[in-house]
């Protein structure tokens, strides 16, 4: 974990995935709605205002959270003082679901299953970068949960956040866009 003064209201918290798990959260879990991450989160306040000097105590902080390949990051900024109360706000970017496929064949037997559950068609696009391919799925697009967990026994899913689906798209070989599913399943039929 390191913890940085940025600003003079400003403090940047780096947890790498083992200080993630010694609070046994992950990305994923981080939530005001659940107790234990309301906690870990005052723990890390203590934490920070500890090493940097800077108070929490009767501001509003605004709590920002990225996802990482191996952690997350935690920006914690103060805001103007309008009432006693600590504000929190957790930021989570899954607009876009990235998996990753090491071989063809796991990506056609994938399409292929997607394919024949003959659901509602979503919106995805599948690349190919460094000798790996890449299914990119709006997430909102998603119909149902049942999708993730064939999607997992292919591929895996990538952490990297906001910027994979736009670098794969500047870089990466589309192979197929808008629905990559219904096309390759379709031709695999």
């Amino acid at each position: 974990m390191r913890i940085e003064m940025i600003s003079s209201d400003r403090i940047l918290i780096s947890l790498e995935e083992k200080d993630l798990t010694g609070y046994s959260l992950t990305f994923e879990d981080l939530s005001l709605k659940d107790d234990r991450s309301r906690k870990v989160l005052s723990e890390l306040m203590r934490l920070a205002e500890q090493k940097t000097g800077l108070s929490f105590h009767d501001k509003r902080v605004l709590i920002e959270a990225l996802g990482l390949q191996s952690g997350c990051l935690l920006l914690l900024t103060i805001l103007e003082k309008r009432n006693r109360r600590k504000f929190y706000r957790i930021k989570k970017e899954h607009d876009f679901l990235v998996y990753v496929f090491d071989h063809t064949e796991e990506v056609l037997r994938c399409m292929e299953t997607l394919y024949r559950m003959k659901e509602k068609p979503f919106q995805s696009t599948l690349y190919l970068w460094k000798d790996r391919y890449y299914l990119v799925i709006r997430s909102a697009f998603l119909p149902k949960d049942r999708y993730y967990y064939t999607i997992a026994e292919f591929a895996r899913f990538s952490r990297i956040g906001k910027a994979l689906p736009i670098l794969l798209s500047e870089h990466a070989k589309c192979l197929a866009k808008g629905n990559a599913v219904a096309v390759i399943g379709e031709a695999l039929l």
